[in-house]
Formats: structure tokens, sequence, C-alpha cells
């Protein structure tokens, strides 16, 4: 237990979360997640006015400007609201100016449960893949469930690769959502946090070389926190 929790705090900083093996997909499939140039974390747009990510993408700076797939310029970070720095509920809501031709749907609603084993479940942001130089491409990446991991006082879910897949998030990716299929209907499940892999004793490696190794990634249930993320 000592040893994970010493390797979750190595792997837990503000370069955060690439995508390994994830499929490209673009920002007109899925217009509501764009990217952080700066912090280099996705975001969930959730109006005009609104985005979601994590509060360590905002440790050392509270603006930045948000680009989708194409690397065209969607909208601009006026304030960010942290939540709480405490690793399960880190939530980051923020106010943003959208340019004149951004208008992405309003999401209004969250899925109200934990998933389970039988849960078709997909991750979808800018996480950059193992050879690539930015993380700039919109990647999907789905994952299998693991367990429910109870961290401090909240739950968070934690995934596993699919063995004929072997697709992982990575840097880039935190903020980004975790989607789940239910009788053919995409919801939003969760936020992208933080990975981790088996191999405790680390050293000095760096982000490809914990991006090929990952074997887990945990992501925060958004529906207990729709108080926070709705109050605009």
């Amino acid at each position: 237990m000592l040893r994970f929790f010493v390797l979750s705090l190595f792997l837990y900083s503000s370069a955060a979360l690439c995508a390994r093996n994830g499929i490209r997909v673009s920002s007109a499939e899925y217009p509501n997640i764009l990217y952080l140039k700066k912090s280099k974390c996705s975001a969930i747009v959730l109006s005009r006015n609104w985005a979601l990510s994590l509060a360590h993408c905002f440790t050392n700076r509270k603006f930045d400007n948000l680009y989708d797939s194409n690397n065209d310029y969607k909208a601009k970070v006026l304030k960010v609201k942290i939540l709480s720095k405490e690793r399960s509920e880190e939530l980051a809501l923020i106010k943003i100016k959208s340019t004149k031709d951004y208008w992405p749907e309003r999401i209004s609603k969250i899925y109200d449960k934990l998933p389970t084993s039988s849960d078709i479940l997909f991750q979808v942001g800018f996480g950059r893949g193992i050879n690539e130089k930015f993380a700039q491409s919109l990647k999907k990446t789905e994952l299998a469930f693991s367990e429910i991991y109870e961290e401090k006082r909240w739950p968070m879910i934690s995934l596993k690769p699919i063995d004929h897949l072997n697709a992982h998030p990575c840097q880039g990716d935190s903020g980004s959502p975790l989607f789940i299929e239910k009788n053919g209907v995409t919801y939003l499940l969760g936020i992208t946090s933080f990975i981790n892999h088996s191999q405790y004793r680390l050293g000095k490696k760096s982000d490809r070389q914990i991006c090929k190794q990952a074997n887990r990634s945990y992501f925060i249930p958004l529906y207990m926190f729709q108080d926070f993320i709705f109050n605009i």
C-alpha cells in the first residue's frame, strides 16, 4: 500500500496524463472536447461560457486558450474555480469566452451511477501518442472496467487496457471525458485524473516510458459533483 501511494504521488503532476494505441477522431465528432495548450490538458466544454477540467492543470497558471483537433482557437479562459486539490475531487470549473463560430451543444446531464464490468467505456482526449512530439490530436481509447477505487472519502473509477487493444490514456488526457454506452446512447460519466503502472521503483522515467508501462487509469465520477458543475 505504501509503495502504491509513493508511486501515485510520483505520477500525479501538472504534466499528468498520452494516448497509447488510441484511435484518432476529430473535433467534428466531439466538439465539446478542447485542448488547453499551455496546461497540456484536455477540457470538457459544458456550454459556450463554461468548461470543466482538473485543478492540477492550473497549478502554475490560471489563464489559457482552448483549441480543437485542427489547432483552431475556440475559446479563452477568463477565470477558474477550483472545487478541491484532493485528487478524488480536484475539479476545475472554467469560465470561457468562445469565438463567434464556436457553438457547442450544452451538456446538462451526467450518468448517475458507477460502472460495472459489463459496461462499454471509452475516453476521448488530447493525449500524445508514444511516438508523437506534441499532444494535439484527439484520440478515442476504449477501456475495460477494473474496480471502484476508494480515494479518501470519494470513490474513483479504475480502468485497465483491453488486452487485444492495449490502449491507454496518458499525457494530455488529464481533464478529458470518460463516456459510457447504454442501450445505444452515450453518456458523460467521468473525467480523466491520473495513471499508474506495475513497476513501483520508477527512478527517473520520461512521460513516454510511463505511458508505455501504464496499466491502470483513474477517473473521477462526475454525478457526485453535479451541484458544483451545474451551479453556473
